[in-house]
């Protein structure tokens, strides 16, 4: 899915009127190797609505720029 995709999708889903449990556990930063503001994040969350539900592990490559974070991409 593109970004822009992914924005859209990311935003309808965040806008559903439910109620959202979202839990991470066994959370680790990592350091992008040869980078100064990238980092690996890697999880297990747990997600539950009425539409939508989801057990599993992620993973994020984020940037850091102008003391903001930004996702380059989720798994």
């Amino acid at each position: 899915m593109d970004i822009n995709n992914f924005s859209k999708y990311k935003t309808r889903i965040f806008k559903k009127n439910e109620t959202k449990t979202i839990l991470f556990n066994d959370i680790n930063v990592i350091p992008y190797p040869g980078t100064d503001d990238i980092y690996k994040v890697t999880f297990f969350e747990t997600y539950k609505s009425n539409s939508f539900s989801f057990t599993g592990e992620k993973v994020l490559i984020l940037k850091l720029h102008n003391s903001k974070i930004k996702i380059i991409t989720e798994k």
